[in-house]
């Protein structure tokens, strides 16, 4: 059975663009489906077995829950660096399209420009 990239982040603990990232990597094998990943079960049983961070974090040891932890700040600095970058992508697309769809600027002809310029000599 596969499951969406939404339903594997909640189960592993992270965001939606971390299994992106290791599904592009080729951490977490999947399938693309009509522009949709879909991951098997097994995977996402292989990678809670290989790393599971609340697991680790009840160790005994202080050296190995840190080591957890500045794991998971990294991905969690990874994901803010991703989503940085796609606010600006995304603005940068929201201005091109409001450009496109604001109406071009009025050009007058170059008569009506004249006539202008010489009504405002005339005034002046």
């Amino acid at each position: 059975m596969y499951i969406s990239t939404k339903e594997a982040a909640r189960l592993l603990g992270v965001s939606t663009d971390a299994v992106r990232r290791m599904i592009r990597a080729g951490k977490l094998k999947a399938i693309k489906e009509g522009g949709v990943y879909k991951i098997p079960e097994e995977e996402i049983e292989r990678m809670r077995s290989a790393y599971t961070p609340h697991a680790e974090a009840h160790t005994e040891d202080p050296s190995q829950l840190i080591r957890v932890l500045q794991e998971r700040i990294r991905e969690l600095e990874r994901d803010k660096a991703f989503l940085q970058e796609r606010i600006v992508q995304l603005e940068k697309w929201l201005e091109e399209e409001r450009q496109k769809a604001l109406p071009p600027p009025k050009k007058e002809s170059w008569l009506a420009r004249l006539f202008g310029k010489l009504r405002r000599k005339g005034r002046g």
